[in-house]
């Protein structure tokens, strides 16, 4: 007989309770599994990968904005992969010569040059690192001959679809540096340690065994070539490719360096000693010519680098207003000056070490003009007037003026040469307002313009007075 109030279990209440039981026992024997073997959840690890990734990052930005201080008149450059861990250098030191001149690079990361720790992956391994050529620290005899704000990456980084480019879309977009996270190995890899080279994060140094290539893009390849642009994947991991990266650009690069350093005044101080080295030229001229002043150099160079190739144009080219001249051997035969340089000779106090890297670097930011009453003749300067001498919100008279153009602003390109060569044949990417709208000025009495930096105005003047005495212009 059946108590009163009494029911029956249900079979399925039953059933229930012990798929609960399951679930809980299986759970408890994978976090018992995983404390044994310690090993952090996916999600754990992916955050230690781009944990080390960023504070590598980190470190390479603090890098470029710290150089100036230990090499004046030089900015933003990043020290070389470490690519041998013998000989010259040590395992975790940037190798002092990295391939030919602005050719890019892959090694494994500094970390010891950095003063960073062997920074590591979640599977262990330690990172790995791509540097654009004009970008490299190197001896002066492989050095770009110029590198500046201007100066754009060498890398593109497709997405995993291998057509999005999550990095150079446009020249000026592409990646300076690029950093690794090789992860686990993959079947065609071979990790073998190599004996005393090796020791702290071990393996070997040749890319192919960390790095990974998914279709045409070969994440352990770089081309040995000058000024070739590199193609790099992000794609998505697989039992082919698993390689996690993050990049530098150039934008990047240069917002932390200006935040670091007082680029700005610096760029004055170049403006005003370029300026006391032309009106030199003209105080120190003996020939017939005596106080006239050089011509420009043209605007539109095959070469934008080398201090050799800004050569005064002579003559046959009426404009009088573009980019500021070193060779001067035109100018010097016309007025009968022996001068043959206006600047790499300059002997001035004002020329200093730092000066003259900050002019290698940032040549391609000066420009000039000069007034037609001291363009190059074999007669003393005339005497100006209002047709025949240069005017600075309607002051003047001037002798010449020499520019620096600031950051490119709104509606400005000038990517870095060799690439890109008709953005900076167009004086309209580097001056604003009169400035630029004077060009050629081929009457040499232009009225130029200067003021406070705007959003859309940022050039610096010095003015050469008729007595060739230089100043900030009004």
């Amino acid at each position: 007989m059946t108590p009163r109030g009494y029911r029956r279990p249900d079979r399925r209440t039953g059933q229930v309770l012990v798929v609960m039981l399951l679930l809980i026992l299986v759970a408890a024997a994978a976090l018992l599994v995983g404390a044994r073997s310690g090993a952090p959840p996916r999600a754990e690890r992916d955050r230690n990968t781009a944990a080390a990734l960023a504070r590598a990052k980190e470190a390479l930005l603090g890098y470029a904005v710290a150089y100036y201080s230990s090499h004046p008149g030089e900015f933003a450059f990043l020290p070389c992969p470490d690519v041998n861990g013998s000989g010259i250098t040590q395992e975790g030191e940037s190798h002092g010569s990295c391939g030919a001149k602005d050719a890019n690079t892959i090694g494994r990361l500094p970390w010891k040059t950095l003063g960073l720790p062997p920074l590591r992956d979640s599977s262990g391994e330690c990172l790995w690192y791509a540097l654009s050529g004009p970008y490299k620290h190197v001896n002066a005899a492989t050095k770009s001959d110029l590198l500046n704000e201007d100066s754009d990456g060498r890398f593109e980084i497709l997405a995993a679809d291998g057509v999005q480019k999550l990095a150079g879309a446009t020249p000026g977009s592409r990646a300076v540096a690029v950093l690794f996270a090789p992860e686990a190995v993959l079947p065609s890899q071979a990790r073998t340690r190599l004996p005393s080279t090796v020791d702290i994060c071990g393996g070997n140094y040749t890319p192919a065994n960390y790095l990974d290539q998914a279709g045409d893009l070969d994440n352990g390849s770089v081309s040995s070539q000058t000024d070739k642009v590199d193609r790099f994947g992000a794609g998505p991991k697989s039992d082919r490719f698993n390689d996690r990266l993050i990049f530098i650009t150039r934008d990047e690069l240069f917002r932390a360096v200006r935040k670091g350093n007082d680029l700005e005044r610096k760029m004055g101080i170049l403006t005003a000693a370029v300026a006391r080295c032309i009106a030199r030229y003209g105080l120190a001229n003996p020939g017939p010519g005596a106080g006239r002043l050089p011509w420009p150099a043209p605007v539109a160079l095959a070469d934008y680098r080398r201090d050799s190739a800004y050569d005064d144009h002579g003559a046959a080219d009426p404009a009088l207003s573009a980019r500021v001249p070193d060779i001067v051997l035109d100018s010097s035969a016309a007025t009968g000056s022996p001068v043959g340089s206006a600047l790499s000779a300059c002997t001035l106090a004002a020329w200093t070490p730092e000066v003259a890297k900050l002019w290698r670097n940032w040549k391609d930011h000066l420009f000039y003009a000069v007034a037609r009453a001291y363009a190059p003749a074999p007669a003393a300067p005339e005497a100006c007037a209002a047709d025949n001498c240069l005017k600075v919100n309607g002051a003047g008279p001037y002798a010449a003026l020499v520019i620096y153009s600031g950051s490119p602003l709104a509606g400005q390109t000038r990517s870095a040469p060799p690439l890109d060569p008709d953005a900076k044949a167009d004086i309209r990417n580097y001056l604003e307002g009169r400035n630029a709208a004077n060009h050629p000025d081929a009457a040499g009495n232009g009225d130029y313009q200067s003021g406070p930096a705007t959003p859309a105005f940022n050039d610096i003047l010095y003015c050469i007075d008729p007595a060739l005495n230089v100043a900030p212009c009004p």
